[in-house]
């Protein structure tokens, strides 16, 4: 199997995955008989949408930021050294899932779901599913892939 070969069936991976996370949520929310099919749809649909689009530009932009200085030779002359780019990357890293989670808590409140410990607890579940049912597959896949392959 070729390296792209492998590259596009890890992207199919994960489009699968984030589309299952998100059939999950809303059963899960349609069963549990918190919202109506309709409202459910909307909220798993906008939360998991704008917080992938949102949630993955500002550590596109901390990355990108960071390779243009690379390549520039001025990333040595950074103010703070070793320290600020730790720090950056420890932001990009941690932005997408702190940005789902607060994105979800804040449009359970919007969407009059549900509120108080109830909706921190189901924001920070289906959080760490959506985003490991999304992103494990498809790394182990590339992984086990590289290696035989």
């Amino acid at each position: 199997m070729s390296s792209v070969t492998i590259e596009w069936v890890t992207t199919g991976i994960f489009a699968l995955c984030f589309i299952a996370a998100i059939i999950i949520e809303t059963l899960w929310l349609i069963r549990k008989g918190w919202a109506s099919a309709q409202k459910s749809v909307a909220y798993v649909m906008l939360t998991n949408n704008l917080s992938l689009c949102i949630g993955f530009f500002i550590p596109f932009v901390i990355i990108g930021t960071m390779l243009a200085l690379a390549w520039s030779g001025d990333l040595s002359g950074v103010s703070g050294g070793e320290a600020t780019l730790i720090a950056a990357i420890v932001i990009a890293l941690l932005f997408p899932p702190i940005f789902l989670l607060l994105t979800k808590r804040v449009f359970l409140a919007f969407f009059k779901i549900r509120s108080g410990r109830e909706a921190w607890l189901y924001s920070l579940a289906f959080t760490a599913m959506s985003l490991g049912l999304s992103f494990i597959p498809p790394i182990a896949f590339f992984y086990i892939a590289s290696k035989v392959f």
